[in-house]
């Protein structure tokens, strides 16, 4: 839809900044009165044009005509730099009010929905480009509240206090306060709390009886840093919670969950919840906006179904805010963007900056802060070294296709019989499906299959040699409060696929070994693990499982073969290998390397990171930073060594199949005496 005459909706701001003034008559004079009622009205709950219907929400309103912002003007025109596209021209940034722009006026009215939904989802997140003025709109919805609302909290959420305070969120409340006290009706006291983060609409007075108490509309912002604790939205009921910088947010999942209760009164939703941030993130922070983002009916938030990607299919993603919506030289006098003019532009951008030689993270970082779709936004920068663009590739082929996928896996229990252990189908035992893992009471995970073993039509059992397993493993009894996981894999090593995972932690750190084992047993694999953590080892030792030792690989040759361990392997360190940065990182890279190799049985280009079926190991490969906690990550390093040692086991042998042996030297038959000879010889001593 194509906006016409927008300059309609901004009718105060204009007069005001012609005349210096919104109103000439004095605010308690009855037409005073009858002005700002009105004004108020239209700012809580929005304003429509009767000749043709259009109408924009009351925070849109209240933005547009009461809350002056800073804002570009071309001062100069000078020449920058030349690009496909043009010339850049020189700015000044100024004080005036917002113009009217079409993407303000999506975003606008996608969070009236959340607001007015009315079923759960009532709140929203917004992944977006760099400098689209959020932290104005921002600061002008926590000052409509405070202005316009008795009694209303609106907070201010930062991981950082600069994100808040440092021309931060916070600030361009205070500038926005200061303008409306001064020229508006609404002015407020504020005799209590006139603080850095505090602002409450009040005053105290002495009564008859010599009793201070206070008065007043008694509404407040309230901004809070969570660098310390990311459980202090806990019980902050209020209007409206604004999480400010959100990719840049550390637990900000946790924050959010903690927070939505206190949004509601039984079923009655009260308070509205945004979240809002930008791609380009180094850290691991951004795990959390991401998530909320691809997933938002696990959080609570609206989706906003569109094809951003030009698929053909709807994705019901959270709100998302592209570089071409909003951008300064792409819209015409009533705010409407020229997409095709700004997407080149945008496009322009980036090969000036490849075409003079910037490295790849400062291109990646450009592109994530000026997307011009989700997945631009959602690059990783400096972090996982793991091929993230094929990764996210898969990870949306197995969500967008489950029946294809996920309802074809084996969930279930391997059952002790008489003629040994027995697949149990049952799909009330759920893996672990998600990562990071949120619901804590779900941790004990379950097997999943995607191959069951292959048994020779000879031998009637699984041949040695053919499953290979990698573990990460852990040795203390569950800690209720730790996300940490066991991380068991099985590989078919004749089609290099990976056939079965086992991630989780039960009551007991035993319990874990025995469902391990059950599963090694099962695909008769041999497992290479971390020997730091002794429990498998020692479970079986002590328990005289000394036959199912051979289910424990020695440490690989290959480790000692490329100079990475120099470790004694003798008695009990001659099983598993030991953690270091060196072996581990080796781990990953071969993982990589494999991720990168032609597939088995499929055609040319096809890798085996197609062949993956699970959605959090995945998601653990996109994440990975080396800080946090990736179980996944760390089996399936383990995994990807003993597969390296086997493959270059198998590839020795190859190569000297068809060796000539070499012929006995004359001189050992002629100076001693047989080997038969010496054999009895020993025999009869």
């Amino acid at each position: 839809m194509k906006l016409t005459n927008t300059d309609f909706f901004r009718q105060e701001a204009l007069n005001f900044q012609e005349q210096g003034y919104y109103c000439k008559y004095p605010s308690d004079s009855p037409k005073g009165k009858a002005y700002w009622n009105e004004q108020a009205y239209r700012s809580i709950h929005g304003y429509t044009r009767e000749n043709d219907g259009i109408w924009i929400t009351g925070y849109h309103y209240f933005y547009l005509n009461f809350c002056p912002i800073i804002i570009a003007e071309q001062s100069v025109t000078t020449d920058i730099k030349d690009n496909k596209e043009g010339i850049s021209f020189k700015g000044d940034r100024i004080q005036g009010f917002p113009s009217f722009w079409d993407g303000d006026y999506k975003y606008f009215h996608y969070l009236d929905q959340c607001e007015n939904n009315i079923n759960t989802l009532n709140h929203a997140v917004v992944l977006k480009a760099r400098r689209k003025g959020f932290s104005f709109k921002g600061g002008s919805m926590l000052c409509r509240n405070y202005f316009l609302i008795p009694r209303s909290k609106s907070y201010a959420f930062a991981y950082e206090k600069e994100f808040l305070t440092e021309d931060g969120l916070l600030t361009k409340a205070w500038d926005i306060m200061d303008f409306i006290d001064s020229h508006t009706a609404w002015a407020k006291r504020r005799g209590k709390y006139n603080q850095e983060f505090h602002r409450r609409a009040s005053y105290v007075t002495e009564s008859v009886d010599g009793v201070w108490i206070e008065k007043g509309f008694k509404s407040e912002i309230i901004g809070v840093s969570f660098r310390d604790n990311w459980n202090k939205s806990r019980g902050k009921a209020g209007k409206l919670a604004l999480y400010e910088e959100a990719g840049f947010f550390k637990n900000l999942w946790k924050s959010w969950n903690v927070g939505l209760p206190s949004m509601k009164q039984g079923n009655m939703i009260t308070g509205l919840s945004i979240a809002f941030g930008t791609g380009g993130s180094e850290g691991a922070d951004f795990m959390s906006l991401e998530d909320m983002f691809n997933y938002p009916g696990k959080y609570s938030v609206n989706p906003f179904p569109y094809d951003w990607e030009g698929t053909g299919r709807l994705k019901n993603h959270a709100f998302f805010f592209p570089d071409y919506w909003n951008r300064d030289g792409c819209m015409d006098k009533d705010g409407n963007s020229d997409i095709e003019k700004a997407i080149k532009e945008v496009e322009a951008e980036v090969e000036f900056k490849i075409k003079e030689g910037g490295n790849s993270e400062d291109v990646t970082r450009h592109v994530a802060e000026h997307p011009l779709k989700p997945a631009h936004a959602l690059m990783k920068i400096g972090l996982s070294n793991f091929p993230v663009d094929d990764l996210r590739k898969q990870l949306e082929e197995l969500e967008d296709n489950p029946k294809e996928y996920k309802e074809k896996e084996y969930w279930g229990n391997l059952i002790e019989t008489g003629e040994g252990l027995k697949w149990k189908d049952d799909r009330s035992l759920t893996p672990i499906n998600e990562f990071p893992l949120k619901d804590l009471r779900t941790k004990k995970g379950a097997y999943c299959i995607w191959e069951r073993p292959i048994i020779s039509e000879v031998e009637g059992k699984i041949a040695d040699g053919i499953y290979i397993a990698g573990l990460d493993s852990y040795d203390d009894d569950q800690a209720p409060d730790s996300p940490s996981l066991g991380s068991l894999w099985i590989m078919n090593l004749l089609t290099d696929r990976i056939v079965a995972e086992y991630t989780g932690r039960p009551e007991t750190a035993e319990d874990y070994y025995v469902n391990v084992i059950k599963l090694l047993q099962y695909y008769n694999a041999l497992c290479c693990y971390e020997r730091r953590n002794k429990g498998i080892y020692q479970y079986l030792k002590s328990n005289s499982y000394l036959s199912l030792l051979k289910h424990l690989a020695l440490e690989p040759k290959i480790l000692k073969d490329q100079n990475i361990s120099k470790a004694n392997t003798i008695g009990n360190n001659a099983y598993g290998f030991n953690p270091s940065v060196a072996t581990n990182q080796y781990g990953r890279e071969e993982f990589k390397k494999w991720m990168l190799t032609q597939a088995y049985g499929r055609e040319d280009g096809v890798k085996n990171i197609s062949t993956i079926r699970s959605i959090p190991l995945i998601k653990e490969a996109m994440y990975w930073n080396g800080v946090d906690n990736f179980d996944r990550i760390s089996g399936m390093g383990a995994l990807m060594i003993l597969r390296a040692d086997r493959k270059r086991f198998i590839e020795s042998m190859r190569a000297n199949q068809g060796k000539p042996k070499e012929k006995e030297d004359n001189f050992w038959n002629k100076h001693y005496p047989s080997n038969k000879r010496i054999m009895l010889l020993v025999a009869n001593k």
